[in-house]
């Protein structure tokens, strides 16, 4: 059986950017769980749109806390940590699927790649060479920091 793949996201207002997000990975994951910061606007309804798993964190001024409890929340095996407003290209999705199936990794950093006024940044330290992120990895290997709840 192929391992399980959750991706989690954590939300306030992000009623414009969340559907891009959920569009790009609602295909191929098997759980997504949301866990929003009581968002004003209609994050959450999109987020029940799609299927979401959803959650509520208190407001906080920080995320490190929402995100070590919407780790808690995710059941697949491996997890994919995503922002509300990123998206993951077709490629990379297939990448990641791989990578999930074959067994060789216990996580995974990502490159990111930025853009600014339409153009990628790819001469200011922040190309995809220089801008890795640690974001997709077993669950079994991840721990999230929840001081600060």
């Amino acid at each position: 059986m192929p391992p399980r793949i959750s991706v989690v996201i954590n939300t306030l207002n992000e009623e414009k950017n969340l559907p891009f997000a959920l569009r790009s990975v609602h295909s191929w994951v098997d759980e997504i769980v949301v866990v929003d910061m009581h968002s004003d606007d209609r994050t959450v309804d999109i987020a029940r749109e799609f299927g979401a798993k959803i959650c509520f964190h208190k407001r906080l001024g920080f995320a490190d806390p929402a995100r070590a409890f919407a780790l808690e929340q995710a059941s697949g095996d491996w997890i994919l940590v995503l922002d509300a407003d990123e998206v993951v290209p077709l490629p990379l999705s297939r990448k990641l699927l791989s990578i999930a199936g074959n067994g060789k990794a216990d996580a995974v950093c990502i490159p990111w790649l930025n853009y600014m006024l339409g153009a990628t940044m790819n001469h200011t330290k922040c190309g995809p060479r220089e801008n890795l992120h640690l974001r997709f990895f077993k669950k079994a290997a991840s721990r999230g920091d929840r001081r600060n709840t």
